[in-house]
């Protein structure tokens, strides 16, 4: 499966041979009666892998297309995903395998988010074992519409923003921005509910503010320089890492010269 996403140095792949366990199958099940290949466009749904809900079979690829309302974001959960070692989700944020692809999963992943960054996710499914072996545990993979905000400019006196998916955990490889842009004789005052993401990995950045945060202490509120606050959230692509809340945070504003 070639997508032009590098995979780079995996050391934890095993051996294998064809003597590993006695109670072995042919993994390689008729799958000519087998449909894997579907459009989701209903509000929330479950993608299953093929042969639900017994063990799906050897050497098949699908490719699952969901796309909700347009100004709605999909969120896809995984939980308790087993698959065998050469077989991979890939999720794509956008319509087909041209889009770009966030991120991969293989073997066991324990609770996973990703949103997309419209109304569109494409994910591909392989099966791609070279010797007989098990056949592949059942899974079934959640996804909903959520509207996420990410990307916006708010002019509100006051608001909310959180990180994409919070508090369930976001996605792996995003970077999401907002702006908050107030009358000329205002500063923003910005006081956080929740902070947890993966130390050193996932940032939070207040551009024009010089802050830069990351890990699970909830930073002290601060009042902005100007009517401006420019945010960025980037996260970083980590195999098997730990499922993070994210960030809440309130904002205000006040005159300038004002006590709050």
């Amino acid at each position: 499966y070639a997508s032009g996403f590098n995979f780079g140095d995996d050391d934890d792949s095993d051996e294998f041979t064809d003597t590993e366990d006695e109670d072995v199958l042919d993994g390689s099940l008729e799958t000519a009666n087998i449909t894997c290949n579907e459009t989701f466009t209903a509000d929330r749904g479950y993608i299953k892998s093929p042969n639900y809900p017994n063990p799906y079979p050897n050497k098949i690829t699908c490719d699952w297309s969901i796309t909700v309302a347009d100004d709605m974001h999909v969120l896809l959960t995984l939980k308790d995903v087993h698959m065998r070692a050469f077989d991979k989700i890939y999720v794509h944020d956008g319509q087909g395998l041209s889009s770009k692809v966030m991120t991969y999963y293989r073997r066991y992943q324990g609770n996973k988010n990703i949103v997309s960054s419209t109304n569109h996710m494409f994910i591909r499914f392989i099966a791609d074992t070279h010797y007989y072996t098990k056949m592949g545990t059942p899974f079934a993979l959640k996804y909903s519409a959520e509207k996420y905000g990410c990307d916006l400019v708010l002019n509100e006196t006051q608001g909310v923003i959180h990180s994409p998916g919070y508090p369930s955990g976001y996605s792996e490889n995003m970077v999401c921005e907002w702006t908050i842009s107030v009358a000329n004789d205002q500063n923003i005052i910005v006081m956080f509910d929740d902070f947890q993401t993966a130390l050193d990995l996932d940032f939070l950045y207040f551009l024009n503010h010089n802050k830069k945060i990351s890990g699970d202490v909830i930073p002290s509120n601060f009042m902005s320089h100007s009517n401006k606050l420019r945010i960025r959230f980037t996260t970083h692509s980590q195999i098997n890492r730990i499922m993070n809340r994210g960030f809440k945070f309130y904002y205000k504003t006040k005159e300038w010269g004002k006590c709050v």
